[in-house]
């Protein structure tokens, strides 16, 4: 799960960049234009797993005492 979720969060900054804004800049004044959905889909997609994923690693390491 970890290597996993360091993969999302280097998608996560690949967008970042690319738009130079975080998710929530973005989502308040998405491009109106295919490419500007769709990366907003997308990225929206890579924000909701990965925080699922914290939320699942914390858990487990309550879990496990760590």
């Amino acid at each position: 799960m970890e290597k996993q979720l360091k993969d999302l969060k280097e998608d996560i900054k690949d967008y970042e960049t690319k738009y130079s804004l975080t998710y929530e800049e973005f989502s308040k004044c998405v491009p109106d234009t295919f490419e500007g959905h769709e990366d907003w889909i997308k990225w929206a997609y890579l924000v909701n797993v990965s925080y699922k994923l914290v939320e699942k690693t914390e858990k487990l390491q309550l879990i496990l005492g760590r």
